[in-house]
């Protein structure tokens, strides 16, 4: 049963008695001369403006959940709304057009939608106040019953919102694989688009919930409200995190950190497989060389990815030296056979003298990218992001030519690691031995006071605990219903893949969990970082 809240919206209009609605211009009085002078004279009176009646619509009973001017329903579940004006409850209201075989009587929309009734109903309501009929209109979503064997698929180009979030419908061809693109269709708020999708992920390729890269034509990018158009975007798996928005909360605090790291885009979305529901699902940024176009940096420059902990900007891995400086990254950008600046940044990390490091720091490093990314990490606490799961970038068009780092996959994050185990809101790791610029910078006393600094300037700011605990209000507010249905779906699978822990919560138990670790953990930080 879903929660019912109450709705209220109002429509308010003027108008000018005897002129023209605001669509036209007002014509003077028939008896009258207006000039430039009595236009300005005090003396005359101004035209008046009455305002029409409102209808502040509220409902008075209704087994939907709604939210603002959005009224939730599931195929198959009764719905009986009832409705009246607040400031004129005697107001009689008229629908013409109720959805499928509804009903409207007595201001109330009483109807069962069929199970194939999923998608948008607009709800153009008219409130009859002292003979004026005022217009109000709310929206009905139907979500689809993937539960109920007789259901039927959703329209993938029609149905592009469920619970207040924004419906991806994917074709998945059955040769979907991890190596190379299998042409398909992606259908996003109406739009068809012809796309390249392969599976995509380490271990979470065996989650019964997959992750894709999907790559789009150049002439026909990837178009969200609030995004840059993007040619490449990742669909990323909740299934390891039934929160559902760990990995979102961490790109946002990141790029809360500062205006100058390139913009990594996020939303939460629900995927349909070939018309068939999937669940909760990140879409997001996927990065590239044509990403770093898009934030302003040239294309052709040197992109390396870190898939394992040897990517630790050193020359030695586990106290020997690296077989070969290249171990643990791979090439995403630029020369493929070229790897000579890669190797040229571990050495000036890993090997060169404190003088020779800090005089040459701003002309081979972004001091903000690579100094922030110890403080975020150290925050979420996301332990298998501290050296790899990130990328390493090089514009050969910089003038100085210096390194930047972008994050990527925080599975590994807010109180629990990649397996999903319990991690302490006290954990004491600073991830010196993870990243070998983090050890030189706490190592150097120019250094390591900033760093500390950078920490409690975030603490104050964009990671201040009323802040950071009221985003996460924020993004339950948008996905709850969402995330509930997914969980639905999931539950026993999530289950039966993690049980081996035995102290699993469901998404309630969890959503507490991370609160209160957030919490925890920035009394830590803040316990730790001084003042």
């Amino acid at each position: 049963m879903r929660t019912s809240l109450i709705l209220i919206f109002s429509i308010a209009c003027t108008h000018t008695p005897g002129g023209k609605d605001a669509a036209g211009d007002s014509p003077a009085p028939a008896d009258s001369t207006v000039t430039a002078d009595t236009a300005m004279d005090s003396t005359v009176d101004s035209v008046p403006t009455v305002s029409s009646p409102t209808c502040t619509l509220v409902t008075l009973a209704g087994s939907p959940s709604f939210n603002a001017l959005n009224l939730y329903a599931v195929e198959g579940d009764a719905v009986s709304w009832q409705v009246a004006c607040s400031d004129h409850p005697d107001a009689v209201l008229s629908l013409a057009s109720p959805p499928g075989n509804a009903t409207w009587s007595a201001n109330t929309l009483a109807w069962t939608p069929p199970l194939d009734a999923a998608g948008r109903y607009d709800l153009d309501l008219v409130a009859d106040i002292d003979g004026s009929g005022v217009p109000v209109t709310a929206t009905l979503w139907v979500s689809d019953n993937w539960r109920d064997p007789g259901n039927s698929l959703v329209d993938p180009v029609k149905y592009s919102e469920e619970d207040g979030v924004p419906v991806l419908n994917m074709d998945l061809p059955p040769q979907t694989n991890y190596d190379v693109d299998t042409p398909g269709n992606l259908y996003w708020q109406g739009h068809q688009y012809a796309v390249g999708v392969q599976y995509r992920g380490a271990s979470s390729s065996y989650y019964p919930k997959h992750s894709y890269s999907v790559h789009f034509d150049a002439t026909d990018e990837f178009d969200a409200p609030g995004w840059h158009h993007r040619r490449n975007i990742s669909i990323t798996s909740t299934f390891d995190d039934n929160t559902y928005i760990r990995q979102k909360m961490c790109y946002d605090l990141w790029s809360s950190l500062s205006t100058t790291h390139p913009v990594f885009q996020t939303k939460m979305v629900v995927l349909y497989l070939n018309d068939v529901y999937e669940g909760l699902m990140l879409i997001s940024d996927h990065v590239d060389g044509q990403w770093e176009h898009d934030n302003g940096y040239s294309n052709t420059g040197a992109l390396y990815k870190a898939i394992d902990h040897s990517a630790n900007l050193d020359v030695k891995w586990n106290g020997s030296r690296k077989s070969s400086l290249d171990e643990g990254y791979e090439k995403k950008s630029g020369s493929a056979t070229d790897w000579t600046d890669l190797e040229d940044l571990e050495k000036f990390v890993g090997t060169s003298d404190d003088a020779t490091f800090e005089a040459n720091l701003d002309t081979t490093m972004s001091r903000d990218d690579f100094m922030d990314w110890w403080v975020f990490v150290r925050f979420v606490d996301a332990g298998d992001s501290a050296g790899k799961n990130s990328y390493l970038y090089r514009d050969p068009l910089d003038p100085v030519g210096i390194w930047h780092y972008t994050p990527w996959d925080f599975n590994h994050s807010m109180g629990q690691d990649w397996e999903t185990v319990r991690v302490d809101a006290t954990d004491s790791d600073d991830f010196t031995e993870n990243n070998k610029f983090f050890e030189r910078a706490f190592a150097l006393p120019d250094l390591a006071p900033e760093m500390t600094s950078r920490m409690r300037t975030a603490l104050d700011g964009p990671f201040a605990k009323a802040a950071v605990l009221q985003h996460y209000d924020d993004e339950y507010a948008i996905i709850d219903a969402a995330a509930r249905r997914d969980w639905d779906k999931w539950a026993d699978q999530y289950d039966s893949y993690w049980g081996w822990r035995g102290d699993l919560n469901d998404y309630d138990g969890e959503v507490a969990y991370l609160k209160q670790w957030a919490s925890d953990r920035w009394d830590y930080m803040d316990s730790v970082t001084g003042r």
